[in-house]
């Protein structure tokens, strides 16, 4: 026969409880610590910056490609003669 003491021991023992512990703590901490917080906004503004140098230097060029293709097909095609 399981007391109520052995029950609830062994939910603390659970892995979905042990990972919500850990999970919580680590919140916690980061949202607590200004030398943390610092570091985690630092990080996700450099990765931001990157995201859009990536962002416009496949723009630029998309448009490279679309002019080189403009002036292909005006090469290709033979200048309408006047009547």
């Amino acid at each position: 026969m399981t007391t109520g003491l052995i029950k609830s021991t062994s939910l603390l023992t659970r892995a979905p409880f042990i990972y919500g512990l850990v999970a919580g703590a680590a919140a916690a901490y980061i949202l607590t610590n200004k030398s943390v917080q610092g570091t985690i906004f630092r990080t996700a503004a450099g990765a931001m910056n990157a995201v859009k140098g990536g962002l416009e230097e496949a723009k630029e060029r998309f448009n490279d490609a679309e002019a080189e293709i403009q002036a292909e097909s005006e090469i290709d095609e033979p200048a309408a003669k006047p009547e």
